[in-house]
């Protein structure tokens, strides 16, 4: 038997904490996936909801990410998308409309 002693040297140092901060605040990420079978948008409303009737501190701010994030993007995009559709389907039918 060899004393690890005699092949380790060990020294004292401070512990130090990693902090992550995101724009000057200290941010804290939890993650989870959902069951087989769920959508994962139905237990974000869930979550919402919940949060809604149980307020907690104000100095605390929840932001969703992921396929949250993802879905209001696509949501903004189609909205658009379909609102310029229709200004060029008007432009398209102007000329038929005015003939008649």
């Amino acid at each position: 038997a060899v004393p690890v002693s005699n092949f380790v040297k060990r020294e004292a140092e401070q512990k130090t904490g990693r902090l992550r901060r995101v724009d000057g605040f200290r941010v804290i990420t939890v993650k989870a996936d959902v069951e087989e079978g769920v959508l994962a948008d139905t237990k974000l409303h869930e979550l919402q909801a919940w949060l809604a009737d149980h307020p907690i501190d104000p100095r605390i701010q929840v932001v969703f990410k992921g396929e949250d994030e993802e879905q209001a993007k696509a949501k903004a995009f189609l909205g658009k998308a379909f609102m310029v559709a229709l200004f060029l389907m008007g432009l398209i039918l102007m000329p038929v409309v005015n003939r008649c």
